[in-house]
């Protein structure tokens, strides 16, 4: 089962495609580079994946990257791709769950300053 424009907190963050359980962002580039560029599309879906943990309304367990110009897809799951996230020394620190904690209180409060509420 499928759906397209996943909602994780409305009018404030969607998704492009779900597909069971994981989390497809849909990329059209030539290119996967610089590294930069694909750290920040791999936050992105690690931060969707994290924002649908509050609720579990979606299960997302896996998060994918669709190169649809190449028509390869790389999927890793959310634990997978948070451990290696956070492994770098940059972003090292008390582990997963503590970021995903973090992040999610940060979160919490700027979609609440911008009148968005993530769901229970």
């Amino acid at each position: 089962m499928g759906h397209a424009g996943p909602a994780f907190v409305a009018h404030w963050a969607n998704g492009d495609l779900l597909v069971g359980d994981t989390l497809v962002d849909v990329k059209t580039v030539i290119r996967a580079e610089p590294a930069s560029k694909v750290a920040v599309w791999l936050w992105q879906v690690l931060a969707y994946a994290w924002l649908d943990s509050v609720g579990d309304r979606y299960r997302i367990r896996s998060v994918a990257l669709y190169l649809s110009r190449h028509g390869l897809l790389v999927r890793w799951s959310v634990d997978e791709l948070a451990a290696r996230m956070l492994a770098h020394p940059r972003t090292g620190g008390s582990g997963p769950a503590a970021a995903r904690e973090e992040f999610l209180a940060l979160v919490g409060r700027l979609a609440a300053a911008e009148g968005a509420i993530l769901d229970p």
